[in-house]
């Protein structure tokens, strides 16, 4: 639930068995997996994401319906401040993130100085702005990363829209649920450039 959520993130009250509820986003076409985010861990402060793309339609005035191929009409992730301010920060639409075999991405999440020069296109990779202001809150390291699942066809399982329980999100998204890490710029600089075509 939302409450749960905020008590999560402002009072560090997580836990407890808080039951499914649409959240701030969500409607009928779109439901949502949330994380909040830190660049403050000794680790380094760049979040790299890794994770499998769901097939979504090409999208224009041509594309009469949904291809009944497509698992979701629409995909994105974005940075955002925090519940407190709801500002968006920066977003990729699913045509933005290049993907390389079996439809997987790498996304890299930094500041415009932390971020690595192979975080670009061209080396099979995609950057996200880390919130200049943090959560907006006061906390500047802090941010919220939204996965926005639009729009589910009836035979994808594994859709944010599968999940009914709140931790089933890895058991039921899996591979397209990404996973993370943090690292420094030096060391993902280090782990090259992987051109796509």
């Amino acid at each position: 639930t939302l409450s749960s959520l905020v008590g999560c993130i402002s009072r560090s009250t997580c836990g407890g068995r808080p039951t499914l509820a649409p959240g701030q986003y969500s409607n009928l076409d779109s439901a949502y997996a949330v994380a909040m985010v830190s660049r403050a861990f000794r680790a380094g402060p760049v979040l790299v994401l890794t994770g499998t793309m769901p097939t979504t339609p090409a999208t224009g005035p041509k594309v009469a319906a949904m291809p009944k191929s497509a698992q979701l009409r629409y995909w994105s992730i974005c940075q955002n401040e925090s519940l407190a301010t709801t500002r968006v920060a920066s977003c990729l639409p699913d045509d933005a993130v290049p993907l390389g075999r079996g439809r997987r991405y790498t996304i890299v999440s930094s500041t415009p100085a932390a971020r690595p020069s192979n975080a670009i296109r061209r080396c099979g990779v995609a950057w996200l702005a880390w919130p200049a202001a943090g959560d907006g809150a006061g906390h500047v390291t802090d941010g919220l990363l939204i996965i926005r699942n639009m729009m589910s066809s009836p035979g994808f399982g594994h859709a944010v829209q599968a999940v009914v329980r709140p931790g089933q999100e890895r058991s039921v998204m899996g591979r397209y649920l990404p996973t993370s890490h943090y690292t420094t710029t030096r060391a993902f600089e280090a782990s090259g450039c992987h051109r796509v075509r």
